[in-house]
């Protein structure tokens, strides 16, 4: 092959990569000036948005790095598992989402008594798995530093991983960036569940 065609040749092969990877990045409506496309945030952040489980501030942006309260994760959690909006409360804007899940016994009176205050990873641990209706499986822990019940139910589903030395942390905090990427696996499991809810209806 002449040198010219073979270099007419690569150009147009990388140009076709390229444009067939501008293909693969997916198109946000929303968009929040502290997080940007190389955050590895962003894919949770932009797709939780987009569904309306989370929402930014007035000025744009999402602080992702703030630490997380009782009361966004109680709304988060819950929007993802597929609850709907509750009647807003005039007390506080998240007490609606308070009301919904003592309720719905996701958790007891007195466990949460402040909305503003900081979670913990094993509060977040129990909300989550009440709000899915799941149970450890298995009797096996995963983690080295916890053998609660909810938490290894969260990591048979795959929705924690917890920390490369074998840690979960269950007092630890979490910041929104954080929260938001254990919320986007609570979104992504309650919709495979719902489409394989689907599937073996229309198979009946």
């Amino acid at each position: 092959m002449k040198p010219r065609l073979r270099s007419l040749l690569w150009g147009f092969m990388a140009l076709t990569l390229l444009l067939a990877g501008t293909t693969l990045v997916r198109a946000y409506d929303i968009s929040f000036s502290d997080v940007p496309e190389s955050s590895w945030f962003y894919e949770d952040v932009m797709t939780l948005s987009e569904s309306g489980v989370v929402s930014g501030y007035p000025d744009g942006t999402y602080r992702p790095t703030k630490k997380v309260t009782t009361g966004e994760s109680l709304k988060m959690i819950l929007l993802a598992a597929g609850y709907g909006e509750p009647e807003r409360a005039p007390t506080h804007w998240a007490r609606g989402y308070l009301n919904l899940a003592l309720d719905e016994e996701i958790i007891v009176r007195g466990e949460i008594t402040d909305l503003d205050v900081t979670i913990r990873r094993s509060l977040v641990a129990k909300i989550a798995a009440n709000a899915l209706d799941l149970e450890r499986q298995s009797q096996e822990n995963h983690f080295v530093d916890t053998t609660d019940d909810y938490t290894q139910a969260l990591y048979e589903a795959g929705i924690v991983n917890g920390y490369k030395d074998g840690t979960y942390l269950p007092d630890r905090t979490l910041t929104r960036a954080e929260l938001s990427a254990i919320v986007r696996r609570i979104y992504d499991y309650r919709e495979a569940q719902n489409s394989g809810s689907d599937s073996d209806n229309s198979a009946i």
